[in-house]
């Protein structure tokens, strides 16, 4: 191999270790905000607010996002359901994710989730005004 080949293929080990170590430094940053995130939920609906702004007029507030899965043995069954239901229309070869959180966030009034139906909270912050 010529010497040009050979730093270049250096160069790509170079380049391919640094992304690595920076989606390593990414996660460990996503991980970092996450937990500063839910610190900030948590003073916040202490304090009694469901949203706030800073000096710098950035509005912060509480959400609350819940999100809605069928285990894959489960999938008959509430196709089952979904038709007994009335909402057989919205049945494809599989319901879209987004479909079935729709359905399950506005359309859905009964009080209890079937046993086949997992339900997923996860609070956290909207951010409006930062630059």
């Amino acid at each position: 191999m010529s010497n040009e080949l050979n730093a270049t293929l250096q160069e790509v080990l170079e380049k391919r270790n640094q992304v690595e170590i920076l989606k390593n430094q990414l996660k460990a940053q996503k991980a970092d905000l996450e937990i500063q995130e839910e610190y900030l939920v948590t003073e916040m609906l202490e304090a009694g607010l469901k949203s706030m702004k800073n000096d710098d007029g950035v509005l912060a507030s509480v959400t609350e996002k819940i999100n809605y899965s069928v285990l894959k043995q489960d999938v008959d069954v509430f196709h089952r359901w979904l038709k007994g239901k009335g909402y057989g229309d919205i049945i494809k070869p599989t319901v879209h994710s987004q479909t079935m959180q729709s359905f399950f966030r506005n359309d859905y009034e009964d009080e209890e989730l079937p046993l086949f139906v997992k339900e997923f909270k996860k609070r956290g912050i909207t951010i409006r005004g930062a630059k």
